[in-house]
């Protein structure tokens, strides 16, 4: 199985990722992102995701499939894990709602 690292610039912090998310294991945290504008949250606990929240929404579907975490109808697909420059755990994705694709990353709070 190869690996590759992807890294990428965003605002002041470096976050630096490894794949296939499958290989890594997910740091039992609240990691919060930005989904149009809005905070979403995932809480990961016995390293599974098991809670998303968007906004006032709660999913009742949440679970991880390789690389892929689903929530509901939507999809955080081609997962990455990894850390930020100063070490917090986060992972990103494709965010894939109602035909839209957007990288999303996620870090620990």
């Amino acid at each position: 199985m190869r690996f590759s690292f992807n890294s990428f610039l965003a605002g002041a912090a470096v976050f630096v990722f490894t794949s296939p998310a499958a290989a890594a294991g997910m740091p039992d945290c609240t990691y919060t992102g930005k989904i149009s504008g809005k905070t979403a949250t995932i809480v990961v606990k016995g390293g599974e995701p098991v809670s998303y929240r968007w906004g006032s929404y709660n999913a009742k579907n949440v679970y991880r499939q390789g690389d892929i975490i689903s929530v509901d109808k939507a999809t955080l697909a081609n997962l990455s894990v990894g850390a930020t420059q100063s070490g917090n755990p986060a992972f990103q994705g494709d965010w894939r709602y109602k035909g839209s694709n957007t990288n999303v990353t996620f870090i620990c709070r």
